[in-house]
């Protein structure tokens, strides 16, 4: 089973709606395919992805994001069915970022 990476920590500047509805059809594939199992790419119309969609993602690629800014982002937007699986799939890398970096920090006091 393949584990689910990201392409790169581009800046903001350098990713565009496209790569990321490329990134997403790559992943939908894959899922497809049985090589990744995630669950949420199979109902993602990458047409429906957006520019909001397309921040959260830069900012999760530089472990910038928060859960705050999800649920604002979920709260100021009507989101249709692919809208909310990405999302969906956006607090779950969140959680693993988050949890890994406790992780690494527990870690790290333990060596002091």
């Amino acid at each position: 089973m393949e584990k689910i990476e990201f392409e790169s920590k581009k800046l903001p500047d350098d990713n565009s709606l496209e790569d990321l509805r490329d990134e997403v059809e790559e992943l939908k594939r894959k899922e497809d395919d049985g090589e990744v199992t995630s669950g949420h790419f199979m109902d993602i119309n990458v047409d429906d992805l957006t520019e909001g969609d397309l921040g959260l993602y830069d900012k999760l690629k530089r472990e910038e994001l928060t859960s705050d800014e999800i649920n604002e982002y979920l709260e100021n937007n009507d989101l249709n069915e692919s809208g909310k699986n990405f999302i969906a799939f956006l607090k779950n890398k969140l959680a693993i970022q988050v949890g890994r970096r406790e992780l690494e920090e527990m870690m790290a006091q333990r060596e002091k």
